[in-house]
């Protein structure tokens, strides 16, 4: 559905958001622009390829076992409670 009066171009890049887009969410975070976004990822790829191989060089790695364990055995427990709530035959 597009709007009333709004004549799109085929090559135009935000012709998908002015389509698609709900205007209920153009207030919420990070969905007014991609600029947010885009940046935040960015910077995100930068210290995940870059910064944080650097920082990381001459130390030894974290000790997540027990984390994992207590993390794993949480989730196991979260979804047979929510099985349960749901009943087995939802």
């Amino acid at each position: 559905m597009s709007r009333p009066g709004k004549v799109l171009k085929p090559c135009d890049p935000h012709s998908f958001d002015i389509l698609f887009t709900d205007p209920r969410i153009q207030n919420y975070p990070l969905m007014g622009s991609p600029l947010l976004i885009t940046s935040i990822l960015l910077t995100y790829v930068y210290f995940v390829l870059s910064l944080g191989p650097r920082i990381m060089a001459n130390r030894k790695p974290f000790q997540l076992r027990g984390f994992m364990i207590v993390y794993n055995f949480s989730l196991v427990t979260l979804s047979l409670y929510i099985v349960y709530e749901v009943g087995w035959n939802a």
